[in-house]
């Protein structure tokens, strides 16, 4: 797992709380997409394409939290088994459950991961982006315009 350290992280802490609570929402929501979208790009390049299948299954999703606005979290994933459709048939366009041996391996199969080192060669630049698009939020907002 990655270990980041902020310097400033208070400051921005504070400008967030004077801001508006919709305004800092949707600041901090788009600030933290912008970085998870960096991570779901770079795995989608590194995913291996015979198919195309495996690089259409990587998504990103956000997972709410009634109990705080304010508490964003993004999940960046391979999807794996069918969806359902609204008629009730299963839809298997983007059902990659096969990247699993692609990422660790089997017995028999060297790993070739993808998923990995895409989060570890873009972590640092994404926390970046995140910060850098959170603190224009916060001085375009806290500037009164």
């Amino acid at each position: 797992m990655a270990d980041f350290r902020v310097q400033g992280w208070q400051e921005i802490v504070d400008r967030m709380r004077q801001l508006a609570p919709k305004v800092a929402r949707t600041t901090l929501g788009r600030s933290v997409s912008s970085g998870a979208v960096l991570i779901q790009r770079e795995i989608q390049q590194r995913a291996p394409v015979d198919t195309g299948r495996m690089r259409a299954a990587v998504y990103r999703k956000r997972i709410r939290d009634p109990s705080d606005p304010l508490h964003m979290t993004y999940i960046i994933g391979v999807r794996s088994g069918p969806r359902r459709n609204r008629d009730g048939t299963k839809d298997y366009s983007r059902d990659a459950w096969y990247w699993v041996f692609k990422e660790f391996g089997t017995s028999k199969m060297p790993a070739e991961p993808f998923v990995r080192p895409g989060f570890e060669a873009t972590g640092d630049a994404a926390v970046r982006q995140l910060l850098d698009s959170l603190w224009r939020g916060i001085q375009l907002h806290g500037s009164g315009k």
